[in-house]
């Protein structure tokens, strides 16, 4: 059954969650292994939002009056957004549970590790690296129920992301 075209957005194909363990030593993200834990939210997906931002400090002589910004780092959020469903089966039970819902209650589990690769496809594919830190439900309009998850780009591993 193909996705209808006002559920999925503009040509959104793919659209998951896969969550990632820490090597400690090397500071390298890699797949958790084990039960699948990777959550699709294409069919139920609301909204997936990337916002890069860019950190900047402001470098120029005393002798110049305007001021000169340069890049010194690079970053962002992403913030995926579910149409909640009302089977509340965990992850990886049924296809027609609340997907976020269920990763959130993964990423809060103390003993899983808040990391995790987000997938996104549309005309090429994105993926970006991110830290989970939010999760929140609520009622928008029309009495939409959504699930909505905040991730905060991090380094996926080729620069140690943890500094002992």
């Amino acid at each position: 059954m193909a996705v209808p075209i006002w559920l999925r957005g503009q040509e959104v194909s793919l659209v998951k969650v896969e969550p990632q363990n820490l090597t400690e030593a090397t500071g390298v993200l890699g797949d958790v292994t084990g039960p699948a834990q990777t959550a699709t939210i294409t069919a139920v997906l609301d909204g997936a939002v990337v916002r890069p931002r860019a950190q900047t400090e402001e470098i120029s002589p005393i002798t110049v009056v305007r001021e000169h910004h340069e890049h010194t780092k690079v970053g962002g959020e992403i913030v995926l957004t579910e149409i909640l469903r009302d089977d509340a089966s965990l992850l990886g039970a049924s296809p027609t549970g609340p997907q976020l819902a269920a990763i959130a209650d993964y990423f809060q589990d103390q003993a899983n590790e808040p990391y995790a690769r987000v997938v996104i496809t549309r005309v090429g594919t994105w993926t970006g690296f991110g830290l989970f830190v939010s999760y929140e439900e609520g009622l928008i309009a029309k009495g939409k129920n959504v699930g909505q998850m905040t991730f905060i780009m991090i380094d996926n591993g080729v620069v140690p992301i943890n500094y002992t």
